[in-house]
Parts: structure tokens; sequence; C-alpha cells
């Protein structure tokens, strides 16, 4: 058997337990309490599936190490989907990095903003590895054994997230676990007096294993959130209490030049409970489970306009499926329900086309989404009672360019509804590696 086979088959044994084990990386929100500040109306994920950035691009963006990544769409006339990005590592010495991280996006809960810092030491690196101090602007993920500290940065220092991780690492596989105090000064600094009476606690892994030989990546997570009570007094006597798992994985296939394979999954299980010992506002309970799931392939063809395109024509295909199923109960309130059960299918076809620059390569993308979707939305403080099916479809059009080495790139898209003809929103994304 060659030198680290054991170890990385054993990692990928463990990657594969925890994508198997059904369905994150995110750490208790103070403002988890609150309600959800959107809604989902019916089209919202199948307009999601439209922005999601192709195969080829997303894993390219997953490697860098000094880079921007933003995906924005138009959801409704008032509303944008929004996922930005930033990431920078770097070297301080050859044996110590830091490593800043932007986070903008969005999950069950809100939408959310998070700016991450980490410094990592690292020693007993792989043999084969370059010296940090060569390797600015691509700066590799913690390697050999590694220990650090990471913070999420915040204006009140109530909210300052406070961690620290261990880990270890091959040019092929890694296992790294994270320990974060949400909110660490929060008892001390807050100016409302409130108090956490069980203190919230996020423990977090992440397993990744690559076998060249097999053309094969794989990625798997799994975050954990201690069950919480907060204490805040000065709203109506709110005792609140909190816990979550998320759990994730991710594989990318290569069987052959020019043809990949990804599949992605992702879920969660969290509960939420309301006590109000001001009598002002009811109490509530809130149950969600919620799992999803993204398979998509692309196959490089040969181009239209033959010697004079750009690159490859480029033919796309995804499967997209998701389950939501969201309860709050009351004791003096009706039961509030949003339920969905969703499929969505997509082809598309990239046609390249002749670029008057030489390192540039593009095209005109077209894509088509269509499913459907079983829904149940019951809030009857709105008057709303919903039940149904609905089939639903999309047809993009859109412009994507990118540099031969993908570093610097950008699509802009913009759809309409089939199912119900109206206009379905545009979208961009842009891709920076530096």
């Amino acid at each position: 058997m060659r030198q680290g086979g054991i170890g990385e088959a054993w990692l990928a044994g463990l990657t594969l337990a925890f994508v198997c084990a059904l369905p994150c990386q995110a750490e208790f929100r103070f403002e988890e309490f609150e309600e959800r500040d959107f809604t989902y109306h019916d089209e919202y994920f199948i307009s999601w599936l439209s922005f999601r950035p192709r195969l080829r691009h997303r894993w390219r963006w997953r490697d860098a190490a000094v880079g921007y990544f933003l995906t924005v769409g138009s959801l409704k006339s008032t509303e944008f989907y929004l996922d930005q990005r930033v990431r920078l590592r770097v070297p301080f010495s050859n044996h110590l990095t830091g490593e800043y991280r932007l986070i903008q996006t969005e999950d069950y809960d809100s939408r959310y903003t998070r700016n991450e810092v980490e410094a990592v030491l690292r020693v007993l690196r792989p043999e084969r590895a370059l010296p940090l101090t060569q390797t600015l602007g691509s700066t590799p993920r913690p390697d050999g054994l590694f220990a650090g500290a990471t913070a999420e940065l915040h204006p009140d220092k109530e909210f300052v997230d406070a961690g620290a991780l261990v880990g270890y690492g091959t040019l092929r596989s890694s296992i790294r676990l994270d320990v974060v105090r949400p909110d660490f000064t929060y008892n001390q600094k807050n100016d409302e007096n409130g108090e956490y009476e069980a203190a919230p606690w996020t423990f977090r892994a992440r397993v990744r294993t690559d076998l060249p030989e097999n053309m094969l990546r794989l990625r798997a997570w799994a975050s954990y959130d201690t069950p919480l009570t907060l204490s805040l007094p000065q709203r109506d006597g709110l005792r609140f209490r909190f816990r979550k798992f998320e759990a994730g994985g991710a594989a990318l296939w290569e069987p052959v030049e020019g043809v990949r394979l990804d599949l992605e999954l992702r879920g969660e299980s969290t509960r939420k409970r309301w006590r109000y010992t001001g009598g002002a506002r009811p109490d509530q309970d809130l149950r969600r489970s919620a799992a999803w799931g993204v398979a998509q392939l692309e196959v490089d063809v040969a181009p239209a306009f033959g010697a004079h395109a750009s690159r490859q024509d480029v033919v796309f295909a995804s499967l997209f499926a998701h389950l939501l199923d969201e309860v709050t109960r009351g004791r003096t309130t009706a039961e509030v329900r949003l339920r969905r059960g969703e499929a969505y299918g997509e082809l598309g076809y990239l046609l390249a086309l002749p670029t008057p620059l030489d390192e540039w390569e593009g095209g005109i993308r077209v894509a088509t989404q269509l499913g459907a979707l079983s829904y149940r939305d019951q809030r009857p403080a709105e008057d709303i009672h919903s039940v149904g099916i609905k089939f639903l479809a999309k047809f993009g059009v859109g412009v994507e360019a990118f540099t031969q080495d993908q570093r610097a790139g950008f699509l802009v898209q913009a759809t309409v509804r089939a199912d119900e003809p109206s206009f379905g929103g545009a979208n961009a994304q842009v891709l920076l590696r530096f």
C-alpha cells in the first residue's frame, strides 16, 4: 500500500460517514430569537437554482486563498438574494498564517453578515509542501499539525465570537475541529441586562480528502449549537431557548476529461422556545427540519464555432430536491406551519463565442429549470392558509466570460417565468481569484 494510504482511506471513510448521516458552518447568532425577516414565496427555490453558479466556478472558489465571490439575483420587486464572500489567507512566517473572511448570505432564519478572522500555527507540515513564505496569493488551507484561534468581529462587544481550532492535514486529506463561544462577553458587556443562563457553544468538524487517482474530491462538515437559555428581562421578560444541528457533504468527480459531476447535501434540525413572563406576548415553540440536495453535471462538447470559439461548449444539468417542515405552536395562538417539498431539474448550454482577447473565454448561456412544489402555508394572524401543488418553470439567457485560468469572470443573466409568463428576475455572478 502506498505511503499515507491507510490514513487517507480512514479520512475518506469518515467523510462518507458524515455525508450518509443525513444532513453549515455557522455559529449561533444573537438575532436567532427574532422572526425571519423575509418570506419564502412559491418561486424562491427555483430562482435560487437558476442563480446557482456553475459547478466549475464554485469549485474554483473553494480552492482560492485570496479572492472575492458574488452571486446576486432578484427574488421579487423588493428583495435580492445575495451571497457575497471575501477570503484573504496569507503567511506571516513558515509556520504562522492568518485568514480573514467576509460572509454575507442567508439561512432559514435571517440574512446576515459575518467578519471572521483566524490565526493558525502549523508544525510537521508535509515534506513536499512549499515553505509558506513562498505561497503568498496561493497559501494552502491549514496542513500538518495545526492549532489556532478564531473570532467573529462586531462593533458591539457583546456579539463578538471567540474560538479555538485544532487539526491535521496532509497534501490530500485533512480533519479540523473547532469550538466557538458565541457572544463571548455578552453577560458582562450588554446594555439591556440580558444574560445567558445556559451559555451557547458551537462545536464543528470538517473533513476533506482528495483521491487524484480516482479524480474524486470529498468534503463533509457538521456543526452543533448546544442548548442555550437567554434571558432578556427588558423584552417582556423573554427566556429564549435554542439548539441546532447542521451537517452536509459534497463530492466532485471527474471520471474522464471534460466530464464533471458534483453532489452536495445539507440539512438541519432546529428547536426554539420563547417564554414571556411579562405576559405581553404569547409563548411559542418552533420545530424545524430541513434538507436539500443538488446534483450537477457538466460535459464539455465540441464548439459549434469550431476553432474560432474561445473554448469548448458546455452542456450542464442539475437535479435539486428540498424538504422543509417548520411548525410554530403557541399556548394561546393557532399553529403556524410552513411545509415545502419540491424538486426541480435544470438543463442548459453554454455556446462558446470568439473573443477579442486571447486570455478570455466566453459565450452565450441558455438554461431552463422546471419542476413542482408541494406546499402548505398556514399563518392565521395574516389570514393565510394555502395548500396545494404547483408546477413551475423558468427560462434564462445570459452572457458569461472568464479568463482561461479561471481567476476572474462574470455572468449576467435574465430569466422569465414560463408557467406564468412574466419577468423572472435578473442575476449576476462575479469571481475574482488573485
